[in-house]
């Protein structure tokens, strides 16, 4: 097993001196063969708005899939797209003239789901699909035809899940849940790890450990702790990135597991105000509907007297082929995000990207970005934006 990210990274920030105040070029050092940089400033960071028509959207006009629950999702190298939908049980096949096909139903036998929770595109084309419930692997040709099953070993109480390509011949995975134990009082964040396979192996070979949650305990048991800090990452070509939400910082690992970048930019987190309070409870309220006011309002209550001051940095983490790094803003309102601070994969912060709608983040290239969106009934749709430049 090799050392925490989070000791690693405590380390290069102890070996490093503060930059020069006022200096708003990144400043970059060696720090024991570790690239490490420091954006000084965000005030000049530029501001680019996503043009409104996308590339393709499907799901809001008469005949396209109707989603209910877009979970993840892949870009086809020479345009499309594959996203699952969690609640079908069932993988989507977009065609850049907007023609689908939905490969699969919910089931048990060969090309059949029951927890579809990943997609990938492998280099020759065809899709790499995870079944986090039945630890099953499947790869489809484009047209759905059924090309291989394979069935892992138990991934203990952790759950791993692919996350992209490795070089040409690894998928990279990173941990997504884990099994809460009872413990002492007090905070502790869980880990996870992150693991290669070869392309058609069942074997993880792990190679580091990560933070994942930051959970409270009392008598034993996690409270219910509005505005968790947790552990955001993913796979690129040249190995892994990873981020938790409570500092601004990234570090950009080896396909084995050795730190080679660490990233820091100044904080632009949110203080948990009335006005964002109010925000959260009506988010809320919305997802709870269907519970008991009492039992709602109970919760609220218990949430808000353990609030932190501030919000996490930020909601969501995507990780581009070349290992760029999308971070959504966090907002209250949304459990998605129209906000995106990019970093380069050299570490320095690039840009702002705005949507002018909450999205999620399911995949990028180097020119497009795979997006979920909702319309103001909660009406799911995926959409393909050409990036601005």
């Amino acid at each position: 097993m090799k050392r925490s990210i989070a000791s690693v990274a405590l380390a290069l920030i102890a070996g490093c001196e503060s930059p020069e105040t006022g200096n708003d070029v990144p400043r970059v050092v060696d720090s024991g063969g570790v690239r490490v940089v420091t954006n000084v400033d965000l005030a000049g960071v530029p501001v680019l708005s996503v043009d409104r028509a996308p590339e393709l959207h499907v799901g809001w006009d008469d005949g396209d899939p109707a989603f209910e629950a877009i979970y993840s999702g892949a870009l086809f190298p020479g345009g499309g797209a594959a996203v699952t939908d969690l609640q079908a049980a069932n993988l989507i096949v977009i065609e850049p003239s907007g023609a689908f096909n939905v490969i699969g139903r919910r089931g048990e036998g060969p090309g059949e789901f029951r927890r579809l929770t990943a997609v990938q595109v492998l280099p020759s084309g065809n899709l790499f699909t995870w079944d986090q419930s039945l630890q099953r692997a499947t790869e489809f040709d484009r047209d759905g035809s059924l090309v291989s099953t394979v069935t892992f070993p138990s991934l203990g109480d952790v759950t791993l899940e692919p996350n992209g390509m490795i070089g040409e011949d690894r998928i990279g995975w990173i941990p997504t849940g884990f099994a809460v134990r009872r413990r002492e009082t007090g905070a502790d964040w869980m880990s996870g790890q992150l693991a290669v396979t070869s392309l058609n192996g069942t074997t993880m070979d792990t190679v580091a450990a990560v933070p994942m949650a930051l959970l409270e305990y009392e008598d034993g048991r996690p409270l219910s702790i509005p505005f968790m800090r947790i552990g955001l990452g993913g796979a690129w070509r040249d190995g892994f990135v990873w981020t938790s939400s409570d500092a601004p910082q990234a570090v950009w690992l080896s396909p084995d597991g050795d730190t080679t970048q660490v990233s820091h930019w100044p904080s632009s987190r949110q203080e948990v105000s009335d006005s964002v309070w109010r925000g959260h409870e009506a988010l809320t309220r919305e997802r709870m509907s269907d519970v008991p006011e009492e039992v709602v309002s109970g919760r609220l209550a218990t949430q808000k007297a353990r609030a932190t001051a501030f919000l996490p940095e930020f909601r969501s983490v995507a990780v581009a082929p070349d290992g760029a790094l999308w971070l959504g803003r966090f907002e209250v309102e949304s459990l998605q995000s129209r906000r995106f601070l990019v970093l380069a994969p050299d570490g320095v912060v690039r840009s702002w990207v705005q949507f002018e709608r909450p999205v999620r983040v399911l995949d990028l290239s180097e020119e497009m970005v795979l997006v979920k969106e909702l319309d103001p009934l909660g009406i799911e749709a995926v959409a393909v934006y050409r990036l601005p430049s």
